[in-house]
């Protein structure tokens, strides 16, 4: 007896169907169990959660308003996406209260950063070895990026047990880091650096 043809391609279409519809309720549930933390993060410590209302198309993420050692502080996330891929991070952003005089870019060793400096391209050293072990910080002006990135910041960015990025650009310092943050203790973490470089002068 012959094979029907469409009852193979019947079977494939289900399975990519039923792939397709655990994938969306697996991220729908992550989603939840993202906000529920935030939230709760939020509520915990006094900060004022926003929640990311709006068109699925145009929807802004949720994010949290925080006053951190007399310190403003925004926590958010974003997403950046690359052909079929995409990657959310977490963002914790402050405004200094004195902007460097050239942009400052901090980000963690690699067998990357040994080969630059094979090349000739040299880290702002900080003369705190232990930083310098394990950061690398960029900066066309070293006595600006020293005076900001001063021992308290720099102490606290190595108490961020995440392998994170800090940018900044006039007044404006960002600290990202891969991956959609639930752990208070990270956020915490994060949160009292962004209040430090805040403060920086």
């Amino acid at each position: 007896m012959e094979s029907v043809p469409w009852i193979p391609l019947a079977l494939s279409l289900a399975v990519m169907v039923l792939v397709v519809v655990f994938a969306f309720r697996y991220r729908a549930a992550e989603t939840q169990r993202f906000r529920e933390a935030w939230r709760e993060f939020a509520t915990s410590r006094g900060y004022a959660w926003k929640d990311g209302s709006g068109p699925w198309y145009r929807r802004p993420s949720d994010s949290i308003d925080a006053t951190v050692e007399g310190a403003s502080v925004k926590l958010d996330t974003y997403v950046v996406s690359s052909g079929k891929h995409s990657v959310t991070y977490t963002r914790v952003a402050c405004t200094l209260r004195s902007a460097p005089r050239a942009k400052i870019h901090v980000g963690r060793r690699s067998f990357l950063t040994g080969i630059a400096e094979r090349f000739g391209w040299r880290a702002v050293p900080m003369g705190d070895p232990t930083f310098d072990r394990t950061m690398a910080v960029r900066s066309k002006d070293a006595e600006s990026a020293r005076r900001t990135l001063d021992e308290s910041v720099r102490a606290r960015l190595l108490g961020i047990p995440r392998v994170v990025e800090v940018k900044i650009d006039g007044p404006s310092a960002r600290i990202t880091w891969r991956g959609a943050e639930k752990d208070p203790r990270v956020l915490d973490a994060a949160c009292s650096t962004a209040a430090a470089l805040a403060r920086a002068s």
